[in-house]
């Protein structure tokens, strides 16, 4: 029994569908379905009744349902009670994706560790659900995801929007002139979920429900050197095409009948530990206006 098959089950008990669990949660459906499972098995009786749409808490379930969110509430308090014992130069936990890593966090990041050389930065670059998921385990301190994290205990904020811009290599003529969305389903597309809840679901929203693409990557990074060679097309945030767009090493196609949601990354940190100012002040390049009063050893 751990902290994520708690609040898995707790989520399921309150929306009775494992499908919409799955979706809070940032997890696929069988994954919630398996530590449903395994938290059964363990306690040796069936939390839930199945139905065709809905799951209900047994008698069992709804007892359990009170130790469980006690669980959760001991956990907090006791990691907030250690937390309030560690010494001046902890080490911060920080989660960025990829993609947002390429884009802006890089730089950032790398200033940060030059201005204070007396930092220790534990840094995870992974997908936003991984991240999301060690964030509620207590595993980070913050992250800079695709997906926005709305819960008690966490402060959420919107840290950057993109267009996003469809490409193709320099010297594919195909569209040049734009494409229709009903084109879209016969491009040879790399496809990759950015996980956000407008502009991920709408390019996917874009294809045929069992459409096979050319590529499917969980790494969108990666996206742009595919495009440089020649092979099919994707969408990608306009900072990262701006330059091999003005060297012509790939181009942009004009969206004729349709347009995207701008992609968004977001800035999720703790409520009960925040971030230190100068790092924080790093990740967003702004000053303190008190002239730094707090800094990093707080």
């Amino acid at each position: 029994m751990n902290t994520m098959t708690i609040q898995t089950f707790l989520v399921v008990a309150e929306v009775e569908n494992f499908t919409h669990a799955a979706s809070q949660l940032f997890v696929y459906q069988p994954t919630v379905t398996s530590r449903i499972q395994d938290l059964e098995e363990e306690l040796g009786v069936p939390l839930f009744t199945r139905g065709h749409r809905q799951v209900r808490l047994t008698e069992a379930g709804i007892q359990f349902q009170e130790f469980a969110r006690q669980f959760l509430e001991l956990e907090t308090r006791t990691k907030q009670a250690l937390q309030e014992t560690q010494k001046q130069g902890e080490t911060i936990r920080f989660g960025v994706t990829n993609m947002i890593y390429e884009l802006c966090a890089a730089r950032r990041l790398q200033d940060f560790l030059q201005a204070h050389p007396e930092a220790s930065l534990q840094l995870s670059l992974n997908r936003t659900d991984f991240l999301l998921e060690k964030l509620k385990s207590g595993l980070l301190d913050g992250a800079l995801t695709f997906a926005p994290l709305r819960e008690p205990g966490f402060l959420c904020r919107t840290y950057f929007t993109q267009p996003l811009i469809l490409v193709t290599a320099w010297g594919n003529q195909d569209h040049a002139a734009g494409i229709n969305r009903r084109e879209l389903g016969s491009l040879p597309y790399l496809y990759c979920n950015y996980t956000n809840l407008d502009s991920g679901l709408f390019l996917r929203s874009l294809f045929p429900l069992h459409q096979r693409f050319l590529l499917e990557i969980d790494n969108s990074t990666k996206l742009l050197e595919f495009i440089k060679q020649g092979i099919g097309y994707t969408f990608l945030p306009e900072k990262l095409v701006r330059e091999p767009i003005q060297k012509e090493e790939i181009r942009s196609i004009p969206l004729l009948d349709f347009s995207v949601p701008q992609v968004r990354g977001y800035c999720i940190t703790r409520k009960d530990h925040p971030l230190p100012v100068d790092f924080e002040e790093a990740l967003w390049e702004k000053k303190s206006e008190e002239g730094r009063v707090q800094s990093f050893g707080r």
